[in-house]
């Protein structure tokens, strides 16, 4: 088996839970699935960070045209406090 990647467990200072780590260049965080109503709906869905946008609204506004799990449950909203 061959090792392609490491993320660490992180909690945001409201106690939210998320994951971060690197792929080559690429930034990654990872959010538990707190909205999970089906046992087949994964467990963390990992977003690829890029340069941080100015406010809230671009923030949902880019994971809302982004999401490629959008069909496996609710959209989560992304604060502030979970990307420090």
């Amino acid at each position: 088996m061959k090792k392609i990647i490491s993320f660490w467990k992180n909690q945001s200072k409201n106690g939210n839970i998320y994951y971060s780590g690197k792929l080559g260049e690429l930034d990654l965080i990872g959010f538990e699935n707190n909205q999970k109503k089906n046992p087949k709906e994964p467990d963390i869905i990992f977003y690829l960070k890029e340069d941080k946008p100015t406010n809230k609204k671009d923030i949902n506004e880019e994971i809302q045209n982004d999401d490629v799990f959008a069909e496996y449950g609710e959209q989560v909203e992304i604060t502030d406090d979970m990307l420090e």
